[in-house]
């Protein structure tokens, strides 16, 4: 056993007290020294005791941190600033290596080492004077990833989304960045910080663990609306069946059906390849279709593309190709015009999408925006009729400007608080405004509290202030409030001008086996807290 001062020090489990005085001497100062106590001594050996005194408690007086570059001065000052005017003992020595040697890692140098090259008293005998040197070691090369847990995903797509690049030299390497560049994707279960494995002086590899996302996801969202006068509420929803990673590349399959209020409902497809023939370059294209009960249908074809500036920042375009046609009803000829004209538009836009998002799921920390410009034009044509009767075909051709933007900033607050602000909003400028063209806003995707689709202008946009509770990694608890806003240009069966929309309420997202599960409570002043807007969303892993 160790006696220090009089007190009973544990002996290394490990170890059994050495048969030779002098072997057991050095091994009880070893103890000692590595709890701090460097002006410790050791009085006597007997047949089973050490018998020893701690002495004074020396402190670093000072700190030389050689081989590290002049442009590392704040890693030089932040493990000084670590040991400086504190007891030395091991474990504070080893987390200075430790961050030393986690810094050359970072720099794609997993051979680094460091040592402890003096350490000594002082003159005053109670200070220690410290000089550790750091050996970064070569630059390694690259050599390949390897992939655990993944069956689906392919080794390239995950090349890409780290960024990390085969056969080069390793420059940086960050395992925590990387793992939440992949995480933030949506695309896996779970991701482990990646491993950098020296396989030579100058060769490394990086080793993964993660898991697959399901391959498909099948979404559900269904929403009770209140009818108005008495009358009997609506049932609304969407449904999405979404193909996920499927064949391994990160690319992403949408199937969408929504059947919104009254005699209307919505289909979309779309298609998108993150990695377009292996370039830093997003592609993607979709197919919508309107059908406004029996007065108009629309369709809109949209190709997408996406190049990637940083990991956090891309530049989008787009072209986007437009048609309308009236229905029955559309084709009525109110005040000497036919209501809804036969539409052909053609738009071209460009963008920016930035997205710092700490997870894909239930982010608490980040920020999420995207905004685009489109310009372009729309030929019209209908049947007008003219002061004596007559009945002429008008064409006219009219260009038009449109901006689309949202913005999401998620701030902890400490915690399990988060607080979720922002907005959505879209403007649309023309000389002349069509039905088909104006801007629809209203229900649980764009303005909650209202019904479906409620309004529609030329300008329409929420402001969101929501403050969530975390339950777990995927749950949570909220209230928000949403306000809206809404411009209507005159001729559209409402009064024209601006109005403010509020919306509140509350509601709670839940991580269950089968999937997530999200219902929202909303309301407006106008219907009251009473007549509020019930939706919920089903999220399910195929």
């Amino acid at each position: 056993m160790l006696r220090v001062d009089g007190l009973v020090e544990p002996w290394p489990a490990e170890s059994t007290l050495p048969t030779d005085s002098t072997d057991a001497a050095r091994t009880a100062l070893a103890i000692l020294h590595a709890r701090g106590f460097f002006g410790a001594a050791i009085d006597s050996v007997g047949t089973d005791t050490v018998y020893g005194r701690t002495g004074p408690v020396m402190t670093v007086g000072s700190v030389s941190v050689s081989g590290l570059p002049e442009e590392r001065r704040a890693l030089r000052d932040d493990v000084v600033d670590g040991l400086v005017g504190r007891p030395l003992d091991s474990r504070r020595l080893q987390a200075a290596a430790v961050r030393l040697l986690e810094a050359m890692e970072r720099e794609g140098r997993p051979g680094a080492s460091v040592r402890v090259d003096r350490l000594v008293p002082d003159s005053t005998g109670l200070r220690i004077e410290l000089d550790l040197v750091l050996d970064p070691g070569s630059p390694v090369i690259l050599q390949g990833i390897v992939v655990h847990g993944a069956s689906r995903t392919a080794p390239r797509l995950v090349e890409l989304l780290s960024g990390l690049a085969p056969g080069r030299r390793l420059a940086r390497f960050d395992a925590a960045d990387i793992a939440q560049a992949l995480d933030e994707t949506g695309l896996f279960a779970r991701v482990m910080p990646p491993v950098l494995l020296a396989t030579g002086d100058s060769t490394a590899i990086v080793q993964f663990v993660i898991e697959d996302g399901a391959p498909g996801v099948f979404d559900a969202a269904l929403g009770y609306q209140p009818g108005t006068r008495g009358g009997s509420g609506s049932l609304v929803g969407t449904g999405r069946l979404s193909l996920v990673n499927p064949f391994g590349g990160g690319r992403r399959f949408d199937v969408l059906i929504d059947r919104l209020p009254g005699q209307v409902s919505r289909a979309e497809l779309s298609a998108s390849d993150p990695f377009f023939l292996s370039w830093p370059v997003e592609v993607g294209g979709s197919f919508r279709g309107l059908q406004q009960d029996s007065t108009f249908g629309k369709q809109t074809v949209r190709l997408d593309g996406a190049v990637r500036l940083t990991r956090s920042l891309s530049l989008t375009v787009s072209g986007t190709r437009e048609t309308a046609r009236p229905g029955t009803a559309g084709t009525t000829v109110v005040a000497g015009r036919q209501l809804i004209p036969r539409s052909d538009g053609l738009f071209g836009g460009v963008g920016i999408r930035y997205r710092t998002l700490n997870r894909g799921v239930n982010p608490t920390r980040g920020i999420l925006l995207e905004m685009r410009v489109e310009r372009g034009s729309y030929t019209r044509r209908a049947t007008e009729v003219g002061a004596e009767g007559d009945t002429v075909r008008a064409s006219i051709r009219t260009r038009a400007e449109r901006l689309t933007t949202s913005a999401r900033w998620f701030i902890p607050l400490g915690g399990r608080w988060v607080v979720v602000t922002g907005g959505d909003a879209a403007l649309l400028v023309s000389d002349v405004y069509d039905r088909t063209d104006l801007v629809r806003i209203g229900g649980a995707r764009s303005l909650r509290g209202y019904d479906e689709d409620r309004f529609e202008g030329r300008a329409a946009g929420r402001i969101v202030a929501e403050i969530r509770r975390l339950l777990d990694l995927r749950s949570y608890a909220f209230v928000f409030t949403d306000m809206g806003f809404v411009d209507t240009p005159e001729g559209f069966g409402t009064e024209p001008g601006s109005r403010l929309r509020p919306g509140y309420g509350f509601g709670l997202q839940l991580d269950t086996a089968a999937g997530l599960v999200t219902a929202t409570y909303g309301f407006n002043p106008e219907d009251g807290p009473a007549n509020g807007r019930v939706h919920v969303a089903f999220s399910f892993g195929l």
